[in-house]
């Protein structure tokens, strides 16, 4: 079962953290591991409601204040993927599965599985519902492309900040990784916070 976490300020110096606490196998209630918020990619419920967006190369203030949090949290992962060696974040990026070939497969999401593995789930509910997202991440891609190509990204000689594929990925990791809990500054008692923990 995954591990609750919530927000602290008792870590290093008094700098807020968050704390991991196991729900079995430990002690329920024990404390993990407590390591201090910006050590995690984290998108916070009531950053969005600020409307200014921390990404803005990725995300508008618009789109980031309208966005899913885990969408969000997504695409503060290709911003951090993009800057690369820059990225306080690199090690852990560099840990997790390719955008492409081998090692892929270790994202294995039903957004992933083409149409003849999905009908073998024999679950039609299982097969719309991965469907209906399916066509939310592609509106959300699209929404995305349209910012960019309207602020003249893709103008030629210029890179985008990621590809489809690239997109893909990010979305697929928060699905498969992330945690969702209440770790804002202070306890809001909303679970609505999302996090990608680095180790």
């Amino acid at each position: 079962k995954a591990p609750n976490l919530i927000h602290t300020d008792d870590t290093v110096d008094g700098v807020p953290g968050i704390v991991v606490s196991p729900t079995s196998s430990l002690r329920a209630g024990e404390v993990a591991i407590t390591l201090p918020v910006d050590a995690a990619i984290v998108v916070l419920a009531d950053s969005q409601s600020s409307g200014k967006s921390p990404i803005p190369n990725v995300l508008s203030d618009v789109a980031w204040y309208d966005a899913p949090q885990k969408l969000c949290l997504a695409c503060k992962l290709l911003e951090e993927r993009r800057l690369g060696q820059e990225s306080h974040y690199d090690g852990y990026i560099q840990h997790l599965p390719p955008v492409k070939g081998v090692g892929r497969e270790r994202i294995d999401t039903l957004g992933d599985w083409k149409s003849d593995e999905l009908a073998l789930l024999q679950s039609p509910d299982l097969v719309a519902k991965t469907i209906e997202r399916s066509i939310r991440d592609d509106a959300w891609y699209d929404t995305l492309e349209q910012k960019r190509e309207h602020e003249g990204e893709n103008d030629e000689g210029k890179d985008k900040i990621f590809t489809r594929d690239e997109f893909d990925w990010a979305v697929s990791v928060v699905r498969t990784r992330a945690f969702a809990g209440d770790f804002s500054v202070p306890r809001n008692g909303i679970e609505g916070d999302y996090a990608l923990l680095p180790f």
